[in-house]
């Protein structure tokens, strides 16, 4: 393909620039996180707030759900076709916070436990769902806008 034409022909630029606008899209959809793996890591993480109920034993548990987040891991970047930047500053900022959100949730975990309730350790474990899912899905539709930023 020739880059430079004698002629500028502004209709076959048009042409192009719109071919380009249709790669970005494409480019964007294969690199949205899939509802699979965000439903899946907030499972786990919830899941990991709940091993305080398991009581003394629960290095199998907690090596089980680290395992499973590696392998979605994997299967993840398998599927994806585009692998995005991430998400910068912002998206660590947002893991940093959901690593804190889930340590303090399990950190009341034990002591609902520890206290003989164990019914009420639901709530954190409802809670570190919801905020798992809300910071996948924010932290991912920043990793979108930083490739539609791609110029």
């Amino acid at each position: 393909m020739e880059t430079h034409s004698a002629t500028p022909d502004p209709q076959r630029a048009n042409e192009l620039l719109a071919d380009l606008e249709g790669d970005r899209a494409a480019l964007a959809q294969h690199s949205a996180t899939p509802t699979w793996y965000l439903a899946a890591v907030t499972a786990l993480i919830a899941a990991y707030v709940a091993v305080p109920l398991l009581g003394e034993d629960r290095t199998p548990a907690v090596t089980m759900i680290g395992g499973a987040l590696i392998v979605l891991a994997v299967l993840l970047q398998q599927r994806r076709l585009v692998r995005p930047r991430g998400a910068g500053i912002a998206g660590a900022g947002l893991l940093v916070a959901l690593l804190a959100a889930v340590l303090l949730l399990l950190s009341v975990s034990f002591g609902l436990v520890a206290g003989g309730l164990h019914a009420w350790v639901a709530l954190p474990v409802l809670a570190a769902g919801a905020v798992a899912y809300a910071v996948l899905r924010r932290s991912d539709t920043l990793a979108r806008r930083a490739l539609d930023r791609v110029r």
